[in-house]
């Protein structure tokens, strides 16, 4: 059975296997906090090139239900300055954050470090910080800059 397509607010989502994939983002950027559930189906994807070039988008909040990213999902939202990536994103697709001149930090648990060397490595720029957490200092947010 193929992709139901649907919109609810801001976003343009499929349902699949009783799940929803956000595929487009149309709303008007600022701090954005993606939701759990659309349409009453947890929000487990965020799609290849979702928020492709929202330029407006300046922070992002990903939730719990999200276990991966698609390729070029924010690329270029040259206005993003922070993203948060929860514990549960298990995938996070090739240049998911790339041509993100403005960001200067990224908020990732420490188990992720390796998706975190895997996707924004090659991108560090000397103003750009990144905290790694563990699951019991997520809430204190304690972190340090990389070299």
């Amino acid at each position: 059975m193929p992709a139901q397509q649907r919109t609810e607010g801001p976003y343009t989502y499929e349902i699949s296997d009783r799940k929803a994939c956000i595929t487009k983002y149309n709303g008007p950027g600022g701090a954005v906090s993606i939701p759990s559930t659309l349409g009453g189906y947890p929000v487990t994807s965020i799609g290849d090139d979702a928020f492709f070039r929202c330029s407006s988008l300046t922070s992002v909040t990903i939730p719990d239900s999200v276990t991966f990213i698609g390729s070029c999902a924010f690329f270029g939202c040259k206005s993003l300055t922070s993203v948060t990536i929860p514990d549960s994103v298990t995938s996070i697709g090739r240049d998911a954050f790339a041509g993100c001149t403005s960001r200067t930090s990224v908020t990732i648990p420490d188990s992720k470090r390796q998706l975190f060397d895997n996707s924004f490595k090659h991108e560090i720029q000397d103003d750009f910080r990144v905290t790694f957490v563990t699951t019991e200092s997520w809430a204190r947010n304690s972190g340090y800059p990389l070299p």
